[in-house]
């Protein structure tokens, strides 16, 4: 609620500003100020850049130099932040970038300290929010997205991350996947089959609890092999139960409560996660643990289990920022962690993340091909899945860094970009496909406009039979 502005005299022999509120205070030591007094002028700027913990503080006369080291402090509400991740730093305007200074935490007060040199434009930052590499995150995102969708068929995976980023999806793709529930009776063998499909449907527009006449939600809580494999099947049925918000009936096979501490019970004691009870600890799974997690962390030991899981994780990186799997350094890895630390609000950026020779960040980018495209190995060529996997880190970042929610977390997500009609249910579902290719090759147009309805039960008119013709034949009607 404080805005702090404040102008004083500043003289040769020293001086000590400070708002009412102590939010703000710059020590100046005598023959700092050379030339004569000066008056200096505190003033906090609005801003919404989200790596902000503090105010944004503006100190003029801009450009004024000290002859000694002056103090600046600034209080700031230090929560439950991973204290070593923040920094007092003058923002270089013309780079975009934060300078940090020397500067000391009192966690007691939450004070920062540190020593400036010139007046700017100060804060105190989260850099686990700001990267350098930041700015990029976006047209990674864009070129990953172009090159799945030239890749040709669409996997449900790759499906979810398009649409999460904010890309179109292909008309026919929610079309398709509901063809496929139908086709096999709304049964499949493996439970991750239906969670997949959860998350990838609804991010999509579509409803999972009547997804072509059958409920996925019910068919995950109610699942008899749900740990058929290993670890996998509780962390995502978890994940996909939590990204809609959708109720479980509390006589459920698996609730939600029961698959938290499923999940518990397998964790090892050296804080990672295995495939099976007792197994060895996996990179990939135990990042996937903490952000099926981090969405529970109010219930006894899911916090402790997240803090040691992330523990476990930052021990098992390597000097340059990445993963082996199997002796094999992979980008799957890295994407895998980088999902989870944006699920658990830590951010890659965290400095228990940042080695000698590389961060997350940086290590994910080794693997970016000039195609758009991410690779498995530093020296593969692009391939689905490693790029599929690096669009859903880079898309899980983006949200983290801008406060837009989780990559799992459908509850908030804007719609899909693809065309889902207001009628859809009255579509044959053998018909489907091939309505939403006559869209997609704009042959057909749907009737309502802006809520563009298909009106499968009503006949065809003359005049639209007229455009249909002159669009399947490539025609320009005249004025």
């Amino acid at each position: 609620a404080n805005s702090v502005s404040l102008a004083q005299l500043a003289t040769p022999a020293g001086a000590v500003l400070k708002d009412a509120a102590g939010e703000v205070q710059l020590q100046i030591p005598a023959g700092a100020v050379e030339g004569g007094a000066v008056t200096i002028n505190v003033q906090e700027q609005p801003s919404s850049r989200p790596e902000l913990v503090s105010g944004l503080y503006e100190f003029t006369p801009n450009g004024t130099k000290f002859a000694k080291p002056t103090d600046l402090s600034i209080q700031i509400p230090v929560g439950a932040r991973y204290p070593q991740n923040l920094a007092l730093a003058w923002l270089d305007e013309k780079a975009n970038q934060w300078i940090p200074v020397p500067a000391v935490l009192d966690l007691s007060t939450g004070t920062i300290t540190g020593k400036v040199s010139h007046f700017t434009k100060y804060a105190v930052i989260d850099r686990s929010k700001w990267e350098a590499a930041g700015s990029e995150v976006k047209a990674d995102i864009s070129a990953a997205a172009k090159w799945i969708l030239s890749a040709g068929e669409l996997s449900d995976w790759q499906a979810f991350g398009l649409a999460r980023s904010g890309n179109a999806l292909p008309s026919g793709y929610l079309a398709g996947a509901l063809r496929q529930i139908s086709e096999s009776k709304g049964e499949f063998r493996k439970v991750t089959d239906y969670e997949r499909l959860v998350l990838s449907i609804a991010a999509a527009g579509g409803d999972p609890r009547n997804a072509a006449g059958y409920d996925l939600i019910a068919k995950i809580y109610n699942n008899k092999n749900l740990t058929n494999q290993g670890s996998n099947g509780p962390i995502f049925a978890l994940l996909a139960l939590d990204s809609g918000n959708y109720s479980v009936p509390a006589d459920a096979a698996w609730t939600k409560v029961k698959l938290v501490q499923w999940i518990l019970d397998v964790q090892n004691t050296d804080g990672g996660f295995p495939l099976t009870k007792g197994g060895e600890s996996n990179v990939d799974l135990t990042a996937m643990a903490v952000a099926a997690l981090s969405a529970h962390k109010e219930e006894a030991g899911a916090q402790a289990a997240v803090d040691k899981a992330v523990a476990w994780l930052s021990a098992q990186q390597l000097e340059d920022g990445g993963y082996k799997l199997s002796g094999e350094e992979n980008s799957e890895s890295v994407a895998q962690v980088i999902i989870a630390l944006s699920a658990a609000d830590i951010g890659p950026g965290d400095v228990r993340f940042v080695k000698a020779k590389g961060s997350l960040l940086s290590n994910l980018a080794t693997f970016k091909r000039s195609d758009g495209g991410y690779a498995h190995t530093v020296n593969g060529g692009s391939s689905g899945l490693a790029t599929e996997q690096a669009l859903l880190a880079l898309t899980a970042y983006d949200l983290y860094l801008n406060g837009k929610g989780k990559l799992y977390s459908l509850t908030d997500a804007p719609a899909a970009a693809g065309i889902v009609f207001a009628d859809e249910h009255q579509i044959s579902v053998w018909a489907l496909s091939s309505v939403h290719e006559a869209f997609d090759k704009k042959l057909m147009e749907g009737v309502g406009g802006a809520n563009p309805s298909f009106a499968p039960k009503s006949a065809i008119t003359r005049a639209q039979f007229a455009a249909l013709l002159v669009r399947l034949t490539g025609n320009t009607p005249a004025a």
